[in-house]
């Protein structure tokens, strides 16, 4: 028996954009459009917020083909912990960089500012309480992190090198940072050379 359908109306736009991706699938865009709803409907089942879903996805996608590879965040801890200097210095260093190439794959896919930087913190440091503040200046961003696992000086330093990654990623730079027991603050300001050139834009 027939599947009864009925017409969605969409944007021509939208269509034009899908129509390229149907023909890589070799899929019509009704097929397509189908397929996209159909799993998009069983991801989102226990979600709301559909727009950050997808770019989780994309981007765990991304961090997968980048190498990245989850493990239990207390051993995670236990092992940065215990391992020589040389080994934790290298973990930083690795930790920084693919930060900041993952927020390079996000900013291709035209998400930026505080929704890229929610999206990054949220899905490389998910343990972690992190607070993006809002502020009154879209040239200026404040991180604020706090867990009980930030205690010790090595955990906070590592969690700091992943979240000035994400902020040179974004093309801004560090200015403020306070480092306590427990808690990390970062405020980030878009430089002023590239804030000139926005307005000139």
């Amino acid at each position: 028996m027939a599947k009864k359908r009925k017409l969605i109306p969409v944007s021509e736009e939208v269509i034009n954009s899908l129509a390229p991706i149907a023909h890589r699938a070799g899929m019509t865009i009704p097929e397509l459009v189908e397929m996209i709803l159909l799993n998009a409907s069983r991801v989102l089942r226990t979600r709301d917020d559909i727009a950050l879903v997808m770019a989780e996805n994309f981007l765990l996608a991304d961090l997968t083909k980048l190498g990245y590879m989850p493990i239990p965040f207390n051993e995670f801890i236990s092992v940065i912990e215990t391992c020589s200097d040389e080994s934790y210095k290298r973990l930083k260093e690795e930790s920084s960089k693919l930060a900041r190439l993952i927020t390079t794959a996000i900013r291709a896919r035209g998400i930026n500012g505080s929704e890229a930087l929610t999206i990054l913190v949220k899905t490389l440091l998910p343990q972690l309480s992190i607070d993006v503040v809002e502020t009154n200046n879209e040239n200026h961003y404040k991180l604020v992190a706090f867990s009980t696992s930030l205690e010790s000086d090595r955990a906070r330093k590592l969690v700091e090198e992943v979240l000035r990654g994400i902020l040179a990623g974004l093309g801004l730079s560090v200015n403020y940072l306070d480092s306590k027991p427990g808690i990390l603050v970062i405020e980030a300001r878009v430089p002023e050379k590239r804030r000139d050139e926005k307005d000139r834009g």
